[in-house]
């Protein structure tokens, strides 16, 4: 599915056909060799009725696997095989299927349901032939996401976490191999969103832009929708009295919706915080704004 802004959704389409498994899901996608696809998932079952990875590329994310442009199916050879790990083909790897590509190598993170609490690490110069490294981070909740940041030279790391619950998790490092303890990102919001089953980082270059992540309100696991919870600057509106409208949601990374009273327009002062909600960044004079209107913020360097 392709979207510009997270508010209209177009293309939704069927590109990996499962096969001979019952699923092929869980799926983490990256750039993958000029425009390509790197696309990484969970099929099951495999021996003894197992959870395995499996991985499939694209040079535009239409054609796969070599084969024309199309929906292409699942095989047992798509499967990732697993070199060094203790016990890999009695392992049971469902939902932590994460790559991250740097300077040509692919670093791969999975979780074992059998020996549970670990992020296992492995790195291969092709995401199709691996060599076990160790354990990332211990303890740990599920992986879903790795996204690797620059500043000022530096390359930090954060990890994504989810435990199938009402909360999620993060960890940090400025190294691929291990990470940081995990500590809490948020709390659900209502019941809608109460068991959380997956998550990724929004990016833009450099920048974290914010978190998607499924979730539901059924404790099988099975009624899940697509939430977002988003890093912005927070805008607040001053009116003549001094009454202070906050913004009460978000609508893409860009859009807040801020509550006022909808009988009649009030004129003030906008403030712009930065995104830890308490360094102010700037504020001006507010025209009148009144509820249903549109007011762009544009912040000077």
């Amino acid at each position: 599915i392709d979207t510009p802004d997270f508010l209209t959704f177009h293309r939704r389409r069927l590109v990996i056909e499962n096969g001979p498994f019952l699923h092929v899901c869980n799926s983490h996608a990256i750039p993958w060799e000029d425009g390509g696809v790197l696309l990484a998932g969970t099929a099951y079952p495999v021996e003894n009725g197992l959870n395995k990875p499996i991985v499939f590329t694209s040079p535009d994310g239409e054609a796969w696997n070599g084969e024309p442009a199309g929906v292409y199916t699942a095989s047992p050879k798509n499967l990732i095989p697993m070199n060094g790990y203790p016990g890999f083909e009695q392992a049971d790897n469902n939902g932590a299927n994460v790559f991250l590509e740097e300077n040509g190598k692919f670093h791969f993170y999975f979780f074992n349901f059998k020996d549970a609490g670990k992020i296992h690490h492995a790195v291969g110069g092709d995401p199709r032939r691996l060599e076990y490294q160790g354990v990332a981070l211990e303890p740990s909740a599920i992986v879903n996401d790795v996204k690797r940041f620059e500043d000022e030279g530096q390359n930090h790391y954060l990890m994504g976490l989810h435990r199938n619950g009402d909360r999620l998790f993060y960890s940090l490092s400025d190294s691929p191999a291990s990470f940081s303890p995990q500590r809490e990102l948020f709390t659900h919001l209502d019941e809608s969103d109460l068991y959380i089953v997956a998550l990724g980082w929004v990016t833009e270059g450099n920048r974290l832009l914010g978190v998607l992540y499924g979730a539901g309100a059924s404790p099988a696991l099975n009624r899940n929708r697509i939430f977002a919870r988003w890093l912005q600057k927070k805008i607040v509106l001053v009116d003549e009295d001094g009454r202070e409208h906050f913004a009460s949601w978000a609508l893409g990374p860009d859009r807040q919706m801020v509550k006022v009273p909808a009988e009649s327009k009030f004129q003030g002062t906008v403030k712009v915080y930065g995104d830890d909600g308490v360094t102010l960044l700037g504020e001006t004079l507010l025209p009148k704004v009144g509820s249903g209107e549109i007011l762009r913020v544009k912040l000077e360097e």
